[in-house]
Formats: C-alpha cells, structure tokens, sequence
C-alpha cells in the first residue's frame, strides 16, 4: 500500500518529494481502503492494480456480456424477468439500501430524469434486497415512477455479483455494492457503472 511523506524544504531550494511505501500486510491494505476490498492483496503482484482493487469492487461482470435472466417480483409483487425486457434497453441499477441518503439521491436523480432516459429507449429498473413494502414506501415517499425489484434472497445481487463483504467504521458485513448494468436490445451488457455519482447517475448513463 502507499503512503505518502510530505514535503520537505532547505532554506534555499525547496524541494517536494513523495515516498512510496509498499506495505505486505493485507490487514493495513483493507484498513486504508476498506469498504470494497475485491481481492486479497499479494505484494508479489503489480502493487498498483492491487490497490486500485481495492478503491473499487468490479463485478464479474463486464461489457460483450450476456446479462444473466432473472425472475424476481417487484414492488406489488408481480414477478418480473429479463425476457419482460426483451427488445428494449435496460438499465439496471443496484443499491444497498431503500431510504438512505446515497440510495435516496441516485434514485431521485433517476426519477428527475426519467424521462430523458424514456426518450433515448431506456427503461429503469432498481434493484436491492429490501422487501416489497420497503418499496412500496420508498417509491411513496420520492415519487417514483420505475420498477424496484425486491431480491430478498439475493439470488439476483449474486447472479450479477453485486453482494458481497463490505466494512463500516471496522465492523465487517454483507451487502450490495452499488452498480449499474446498461444492457441492450439483445440482452447483452453494454456498460457496466461502479463509479455511480448518486447525485448525477442519469447523466453518467446518458453520457
């Protein structure tokens, strides 16, 4: 892992270094960035892949892939599949939580542009593991107007890899990382989102 040793200075000529430091053990990599550590950190291997690795969890999933099907019910229960998508472009967004403040901004930032993303083909589907009368608030309380699918059983997050261990303040858990799969037409993932900018999603999608 790097760290970072500021500046030092003589009187005359200043000058700036930064050190970079290779640690060899996992536990001070994940403690540095902890939340979506992907793999196990092997000093043996480039040390700058491993960290980025650990900045941000990629999915198995990537772009040329086809998106795995799914049946999952929705918020009012009616049990919903791929196939519903068939011929139309999709967009698929997975979070962590219904009415938390990252959650809540991607998905109000959605439902602002939803119909920008209607006029380009796009139809919005979110995704997490919460229950379908969590949904039904959350869509209540913000308004609104796509589909959530309530994948309580996390066959869905696993199937796309999005569920996995993450870290909050040193305690270990499990939960979804937020990720967006923009699968065409044809069922096949066109891109695959793990930066999401919650508060400007829609125009990373339209981009």
């Amino acid at each position: 892992m790097w760290d970072a040793f500021l500046p030092t200075s003589g009187p005359k000529h200043p000058i700036c270094c930064f050190v970079i430091v290779v640690h060899d053990n996992p536990k001070t990599v994940q403690a540095l960035f902890p939340e979506n550590l992907q793999e196990p950190y092997d000093p043996q291997k480039t040390t700058k892949k491993q960290i980025m690795a650990t900045k941000k969890r990629l999915p198995k999933l990537a772009p040329g892939d086809k998106a795995p099907d799914f049946k999952v019910t929705d918020q009012d229960g009616n049990l919903r599949s791929l196939k519903d998508f068939k011929g139309k472009k999709l967009v698929l967004f997975f979070y962590p939580k219904d009415n938390t403040s990252g959650c809540t901004k991607e998905a109000c930032n959605l439902r602002d542009n939803y119909a920008k993303l209607k006029k380009k083909g796009y139809e919005v589907v979110g995704v997490s593991t919460d229950s379908e009368k969590s949904h039904q608030s959350f869509i209540a309380k913000h308004d609104l107007p796509f589909t959530l699918l309530a994948d309580v059983d996390k066959e869905l997050v696993a199937a796309y890899d999005v569920y996995g261990d993450k870290v909050l303040y040193g305690k270990k858990y499990k939960g979804v990382f937020r990720t967006t799969f923009v699968i065409n037409e044809k069922g096949v993932i066109d891109e695959v989102i793990t930066d999401v900018d919650t508060e400007a999603h829609a125009e990373q999608i339209l981009q």
